[in-house]
């Protein structure tokens, strides 16, 4: 059983270590297409802050790109060896991707019929990665528990 949890950690992991690998050919000086996607959420969430505090924020696309490539591949090779650090990772990274989605796609009202069928394809299948990832966590949470508990039960009988 420890062998199939292993290979079934490296499967789900290799789809995060190859994304960060794309992103990374991708990069570039300008953090590739990934950072036209993200620049218009960048750009509002900086227009936000100024709004709110007055301050506005030192940060662009190129930053938050780097971010996604990092947590995809330390996140992907942690979780193959059942790390949860590594899953929450690739939780942050999700939602940077969903919140990306949502912010430029749901919003754009020049939107195809056939395009929204691609988006919302790829809307679900990042929640049910979120969600595997939490299921994974909890998982985890839950056999440490057990473990702690059998262990301060011997020691009350000993």
């Amino acid at each position: 059983m420890g062998f199939l949890s292993f290979l079934g950690r490296l499967l789900f992991a290799s789809f995060f270590i190859l994304s960060a690998w794309q992103m990374y050919n991708e990069f570039g000086d300008y953090g590739g297409p990934a950072a036209k996607s993200f620049a218009p959420m960048v750009s509002d969430f900086c227009r936000l802050v100024k709004s709110k505090l007055n301050v506005a924020p030192a940060i662009n696309a190129k930053d938050i790109v780097l971010f996604s490539l990092l947590s995809n591949g330390i996140g992907g090779l942690l979780f193959i060896f059942g790390s949860r650090f590594g899953a929450n990772l690739l939780m942050s990274d999700r939602v940077l991707t969903i919140a990306q989605i949502w912010h430029g796609h749901y919003f754009n009202k020049d939107i195809t019929q056939s395009s929204l069928k691609a988006i919302q394809t790829d809307f679900v299948l990042n929640f049910a990665l979120f969600g595997a990832l939490m299921y994974f966590i909890g998982m985890k949470n839950l056999i440490l528990s057990k473990r702690t508990k059998r262990n301060l039960v011997r020691l009350k009988t000993a």
